[in-house]
């Protein structure tokens, strides 16, 4: 089977926390999945990028960009995705964070001076 023709499925394990959640602990699942929440989430993940990140733009990094539509492409999705440089924070890593609608990717530490294209293709879309 062909990359692209590949479907992404959640690992049984979180299947199995998801489905345990739904049956076991319904008020909590149903709060989690309230407008209400999701505005909350929302707004607090918009302001902590705001306050603990800087954004990278495409004219600055337009080799970064090119592996995020390439990630893109690949996972074939449809969504503004912004990538980031978090502030203060020394260890490398990188985390993705999801608002319906747009993707956010935030670096930490030198990942951006420590990784090449490759390497860095491998982090935003496994390959």
């Amino acid at each position: 089977m062909e990359q692209a023709e590949r479907i992404l499925e959640p690992l049984p394990y979180l299947v199995e926390l998801r489905d345990y959640l739904r049956s076991q602990e319904s008020d909590l699942w149903n709060w989690f999945a309230s407008a209400r929440a999701q505005a909350d989430y929302t707004e607090n993940l918009r302001m902590d990028l705001l306050k603990s990140t800087y954004r990278l733009d495409v004219e600055s990094h337009p080799e970064l960009y090119q592996g995020v539509a390439a990630a893109k492409e690949r996972l074939q999705l449809d969504i503004l995705l912004t990538v980031y440089q978090a502030q203060n924070s020394p260890q490398p890593n990188a985390a993705l964070y999801f608002i319906p609608g747009e993707g956010h990717v935030v670096f930490s530490g030198p990942v951006l001076s420590l990784l090449n294209a490759v390497p860095m293709n491998f982090v935003l879309h496994g390959g």
